[in-house]
Parts: C-alpha cells; structure tokens; sequence
C-alpha cells in the first residue's frame, strides 16, 4: 500500500509546494514572523534607506515614455495592453465597471 498515509503526503506536497513558490518550508506549523519581516519598516533609520514613495511613482513605466514624446522609438508597455485587453472582454460580456453618471441625470436624482 502507501507509505506513511494522508499525513505524510500532504507534508510531501506542501515542501513540492513551498519549493515551487519559493516559500519557506515550515513542517510544524511554528510562527515564523513572516509577516512581520515583509512589512515596511515603519522605524525612521530604517524605513529612510528605502526611496520615499514620490520617488518609487516617477520611476514607473509611464514617465519613463513620456521621455520618447514625439520620437521615432517608442517604447511599449505590455502590461498595460493586457490590462486594456482584459477591460474591454469584460465591457464586452457586461462586466466592466458601470459608466459614469452625466451632469443630465446626476442633476434628475435629487
């Protein structure tokens, strides 16, 4: 028959797991302190060795081509055509987020 039973295989297939998605292997179910560890650090000598957030927004892939304007290389963001793509099949099958309200009716409401 199987060796060891249900127990051990699911603490197989969660090490084949944690392997995968490179996460830590944690058998006995201990507390780690992971989530502790992945937050920002909120101490001023530590948390001012990281770049402020004005800094981590301009690096964006957006500002990055506005500096292509009116060039003959443009730059393309991928992620933002999936993100387009995937709006317009949900606008297409009614799932997209509604319209937005004109001044017209917005006015009708009250």
């Amino acid at each position: 028959m199987s060796s060891g039973g249900l127990a051990a295989k699911r603490l197989l297939i969660s090490k084949i797991s944690s392997n995968i998605f490179q996460q830590g292997y944690n058998p006995s179910n201990s507390r780690s302190g992971r989530k502790i560890l992945n937050k920002k650090p909120s101490s001023i000598s530590i948390g001012s060795y990281y770049p402020p957030d004005e800094l981590y927004e301009s690096s964006k892939f957006k500002h990055f081509r506005d500096k292509f304007k009116g060039m003959k290389f443009q730059p393309v963001d991928y992620e933002e055509i999936d993100r387009l793509q995937k709006v317009d099949s949900l606008r297409r099958r009614g799932k997209g987020a509604p319209k937005k309200e004109t001044e017209k009716r917005h006015g009708k409401k009250k």
